[in-house]
């Protein structure tokens, strides 16, 4: 048995999509809030480790501890479908989604299909859908197909990837709420995620690390040139409070703000690229579940497993300033 995810991941709108990939299924339905508006909803589908542990471990400690285990692996695999394609409607139509606070979530256990191919038939069960034609992504406009494409060829199970969209949703998100600097800050991280994601992959390659990183992802010199304007508005208002032109900083950088989105946009799908030929988690496509995880438990481990791991705080009055160079 599967678990059939279904959830809103943008509520309120006014963009009609149709978005199949081989994860996920994005559908226009019906809005429960306001008439004339309509809500995106994503559906996907992940093992069903939810329950049954106490079969093999009697002990209910360590069937608590495995029970959430494979919890949390199941809701990264989730959330990895569901990233693929709120990062593709942002980079294609500029719109923010997130599954992370809609209004509802439902789950339904459904028979294994191999490979899927989309949410099952009783959908009313779930949502009402919509009357108006959604147009398929396949046939639409070019932006529609650019969307498709930008879904079908991320790959959000990835760690770095997945961290990598996930800056990027939330930089479009605060921007679009008109925190240009918080989104300054956000969109830098993605960078820096790019650039692990390459030392990663090269095991250490020699030289600059970002200089490594724009060689292998092979990155022009303007998109190079925009995102180093970004890590110096990163480290002037981001990072630290800006000494001057903070009120005025939508005015006085908006159009460059909205050029390193557009760079950052390409890096990531450069980045996309990257992770596609030199792939360590493989999407699972019509294969067992079983084998899947056997595969990928160690990556799978480190980002599910050590997730509550923080640095040691200590007093801010006791951290001492570093030296400086001489």
């Amino acid at each position: 048995m599967e678990r059939e995810v279904w959830r809103p991941i943008c509520e309120g709108t006014t963009l009609r999509l149709r978005l199949r990939t081989p994860s996920a299924n994005v559908i226009t339905t019906v809005s429960r809030s306001e008439a004339g508006l309509i809500d995106l909803v994503a559906a996907t589908r992940v093992p069903d480790w939810r329950q049954g542990w106490t079969k093999f471990a009697r002990d209910g400690t360590l069937s608590d501890v495995l029970a959430f285990y494979f919890d949390r692996i199941l809701v990264y695999i989730a959330r990895s479908a569901f990233l693929n394609c709120t990062a593709a409607i942002g980079m294609a139509y500029g719109v923010d989604c997130t599954f992370q606070y809609g209004s509802w979530i439902s789950e339904l256990l459904v028979a294994r299909a191999a490979p899927w191919a989309g949410p099952s038939g009783d959908t009313t069960r779930v949502i009402e859908p919509c009357q108006s034609r959604a147009i398929d992504s396949r046939n639409g406009s070019p932006r529609r197909r650019y969307c498709a494409a930008i879904a079908g060829g991320l790959n959000a199970l990835d760690p770095h990837l997945h961290r990598m969209l996930y800056c990027y949703v939330r930089a479009l998100r605060l921007l679009n709420e008109g925190f240009w600097e918080d989104s300054v800050s956000s969109l830098d991280a993605a960078v820096r995620i790019a650039t692990d994601l390459v030392r990663d992959r090269m095991r250490n390659p020699a030289g600059n690390a970002h200089e490594a990183m724009i060689r292998q992802l092979r990155v022009g010199s303007r998109t190079d040139a925009s995102l180093g304007e970004l890590r110096a508005l990163r480290n002037y208002f981001g990072a630290h409070p800006g000494e001057a032109g903070f009120w005025d900083f939508p005015d006085d950088r908006g159009d460059d703000v909205l050029v390193m989105f557009e760079s950052v946009e390409q890096l990531v799908w450069a980045a996309a690229r990257f992770e596609r030929a030199h792939r360590h988690v493989h999407p699972i496509d019509g294969g067992d579940w079983s084998d899947w995880f056997r595969t990928h438990a160690h990556l799978l481990s480190n980002i599910v497993w050590f997730r509550l791991a923080t640095p040691a705080p200590e007093p801010l009055s006791s951290s001492r300033p570093r030296k400086r160079s001489q």
